[in-house]
């Protein structure tokens, strides 16, 4: 476990080391009048590369705006050094009753708000999504898993497609 967020943390410190580089001027010294506000208040669709700390506990809206889970979790596949999926926590009150569940990350569209993100899905579709255990990303290594969630999420594009927005 140990050993797991210890990766994590390195992984996301690679890629967000260029996003935390401050100017400098000649002289060496920094130039804190050309550093930009906070990323974690400026709207998600305003910024480019972030922490994984600003993804995590980002909230979750459908399209209508209605909130339906939060970024537990960011999978990186490290051999393709793109991220795979978001973990994102469903359902459930105060952590209990709260399932996991990964969805792939091309899916999950920066938010115009701060910290948001937008999934064009309804809350049912994510409640009835494969679970994975949010302490355990290892058990994705698991390619039956990564197919049957891969199906489901193409299932839940398609029926998407077809259905008439309202």
């Amino acid at each position: 476990m140990l050993s797991r967020m210890l990766a994590a943390t390195a992984v996301a410190l690679a890629l967000a080391a260029p996003a935390m580089a401050q100017q400098q001027n000649q002289t060496g010294e920094t130039n804190r009048s050309a550093r930009p506000e906070a990323i974690d208040e400026r709207p998600m669709n305003s910024v480019t590369l972030v922490d994984v700390d600003t993804v995590q506990g980002a909230a979750v809206n459908n399209l209508q705006g209605e909130r339906i889970g939060e970024v537990e979790d960011v999978v990186v596949d490290i051999k393709r050094g793109q991220i795979s999926y978001a973990i994102i926590g469903v359902g459930g009150f105060l952590g209990i009753g709260e399932k996991s569940v990964a969805v792939p990350w091309n899916m999950v569209q920066p938010g115009q708000e701060s910290q948001t993100f937008v999934l064009n899905a309804p809350r049912r579709t994510l409640e009835t999504a494969p679970a994975v255990q949010g302490d355990n990303i290892a058990a994705l290594e698991a390619q039956p898993l990564r197919d049957r969630i891969t199906a489901f999420w193409d299932e839940a594009r398609s029926q998407q497609a077809q259905t008439p927005e309202r």
